[in-house]
């Protein structure tokens, strides 16, 4: 990731598909970046993927799904 005017580096994302939360945590302990201390925090959080759709009416569902949960 860069900063607003591109001129440096700010951050870093990674998109892994691990099985469990220690197997990211691994992954990350050995990452070459990490291992040579240029990361100030790191941040593991869970993704799902939305696009393309996992099945057809998959997306109207969950759209369907968040506005009844943000409605409440």
């Amino acid at each position: 990731m860069l900063t607003q005017d591109q001129g440096s580096m700010s951050g870093m994302l990674v998109v892994l598909e691990k099985a469990t939360l220690e197997s990211a945590r691994q992954f990350m302990a050995e990452e070459p970046y990490n291992k040579a201390g240029m990361f100030q925090e790191i941040m593991i959080e869970p993704f799902a993927t939305r696009v393309p759709e996992p099945e057809p009416g998959y997306l109207q569902r969950e759209l369907e799904r968040e506005t009844l949960v943000s409605n409440n």
